[in-house]
């Protein structure tokens, strides 16, 4: 004889099976409950969060859509309906249901954190910091600290964003975010020696992060030492081969030194990845230009002014300009 399973106790064997990442067994306990209780929040919100985990990010909004109908003053279902929105790059919708969260309980620390990065991902780098620090208060997390530094620095408060970078590396010195965020607001200032310093010491402890070894070689370029950041690059795309702003950087390097024929391959790997990639159209164009094909140089050339208009103030992209147009 089968004794009957209690809601509780089948939701606590789901959750306990998605922990495992055995979606298929959670997926299919919160179903059974589905099928005897359809209108169970916990249910809802734990199918919806294995669904999310699966990819079907349609049945995962749809799933958590009835768990906060369903149970309107649970911050833990907004915060959930934030993140299923925010994987379908729905980002200022996403930041509706993170606020959501945080107004029903405003000591929920990782649901600032979601609305900080919806925040910034939808370009309100001021609302993010605001959710980066109100995150930070509540949780001691070194990434939350970077973020806010990350936030700080795109608004141009460079001694704020210095001072959570600071509070990242005291609570973990190893922590790379905050160490690239440090070297970015040295290389704005052209201190290009200081951010090398700052990512070699991070890089002792991360050799096989991609965007420390990318960082890098962007500081080694600003020190015209090209041969060194395109071995920075290659590092890094050893580790994440599809980066396109790599890729881009690399063929800049390769350009630098002459090798057209290989920045204009970087380029185009460049743009397989990320089409719209302004940087990889200007330096394809260049190098496209060197080896003499000017009609193609051309239309690549228009596509990187036409995608990034700013370009324009750059002085290479004026003397690409005047040699094209």
């Amino acid at each position: 004889m089968t004794v009957p399973v209690s809601a509780h106790e089948a939701l606590a064997r789901a959750a306990q099976a998605h922990a495992a990442e055995n979606l298929e067994a959670a997926g299919r306990i919160y179903g059974d409950i589905l099928a005897r209780e359809p209108t169970n929040a916990a249910a809802l919100h734990g199918l919806g969060l294995v669904m999310l985990d699966a990819g079907m990010l349609d049945e995962a909004l749809d799933l958590a859509q009835a768990a906060t109908q369903h149970a309107p003053s649970d911050a833990a279902y907004h915060n959930s309906l934030g993140l299923v929105l925010s994987a379908r790059g729905e980002h200022d919708v996403a930041a509706l249901a993170f606020a959501q969260a945080v107004a029903l309980n405003p000591g929920f620390g990782d649901a600032w954190a979601n609305l900080g990065i919806a925040r910034g991902a939808g370009g309100d780098h001021a609302a993010a910091a605001i959710g980066f620090g109100r995150a930070a208060a509540i949780l001691s997390t070194p990434w939350i600290e970077a973020a806010r530094g990350d936030a700080l620095r795109l608004l141009g408060s460079s001694d704020a964003a210095r001072l959570a970078y600071d509070a990242a590396l005291a609570i973990d010195h190893d922590c790379a975010e905050a160490s690239i965020g440090l070297a970015l607001l040295h290389m704005a200032e052209r201190k290009f020696r200081y951010a090398e310093r700052e990512l070699r010491i991070a890089l002792e402890a991360s050799q096989d992060n991609a965007l420390l070894w990318s960082v890098l070689g962007n500081a080694l370029l600003g020190q015209a030492r090209s041969g060194e950041a395109i071995d920075a690059y290659r590092r890094s795309l050893e580790i994440e081969p599809d980066h396109a702003g790599t890729n881009a950087n690399l063929g800049a390097a390769l350009l630098a030194l002459g090798r057209a024929e290989e920045a204009r391959d970087a380029c185009q790997v460049a743009l397989r990845c990320r089409p719209e990639h302004a940087e990889a159209h200007f330096w394809l164009a260049l190098a496209l230009l060197r080896l003499g094909r000017r009609e193609e140089a051309q239309g690549h050339a228009a596509r990187a002014f036409d995608l990034k208009p700013e370009l324009e103030g750059d002085k290479a992209a004026e003397a690409l300009r005047d040699l094209m147009f």
